[in-house]
């Protein structure tokens, strides 16, 4: 089975994926996600395929709905004021 076939059949499964969800469901990783970009370019060209969206972009079968995921909220790290910590060379022993 050819690139192009893959990169439909898995659209066909998962509906909207993006480039590095595609490649990484290919590959094994998301690194490989140039490796494909020629593959998904020809099927958009051909108008197989539909790509909505930038950084990320989706992709989607024609014909098909395009659900783009709504961004998770990015969680705020909180950090402790540490400057009046004793710090000593002792130990504490627990048995």
């Amino acid at each position: 089975m050819g690139q192009k076939e893959t990169i439909i059949d898995l659209l066909k499964t998962n509906g909207t994926m993006t480039q590095g969800a595609i490649a990484e469901a290919i590959y094994g990783d998301k690194g490989h996600a140039p490796n494909i970009y020629a593959s998904l370019t020809g099927l958009v060209t051909a108008g197989i395929v539909l790509r909505t969206g930038s950084n990320p972009s989706y992709y989607a079968l024609a014909g098909g709905k395009i659900v783009i995921p709504e961004k998770q909220p990015q969680l705020k790290k909180e950090y402790r004021d540490v400057s009046r910590d004793a710090i000593t060379n002792s130990y504490v022993y627990c048995n």
